[in-house]
């Protein structure tokens, strides 16, 4: 898949609105996975990591969202 890019949601600020980047799709490494999502949703829970107001805040910057659709 080298060479190949990928779109994502990306959190750079809390508080902020994500942005919308491109970024080359990453090379699996032994005993990982690597799954090309098909659709992944924002569900409100991930509004309030955006936010900064959930209980456990991810470093930055940050992909919003762990439920999604893929193949592997």
């Amino acid at each position: 898949m080298s060479g190949e890019m990928s779109r994502a949601l990306v959190l750079e600020q809390f508080g902020r609105l994500p942005r919308l980047v491109e970024r080359p799709v990453p090379e699996a490494s032994p005993g990982q996975t690597l799954v090309r999502m098909l659709a992944s949703q924002v569900a409100h829970l991930d509004l309030n990591v955006v936010d900064g107001k959930f209980g456990i805040l991810p470093d930055l910057p940050a992909v919003p969202g762990t439920n999604g659709c893929g193949v592997v």
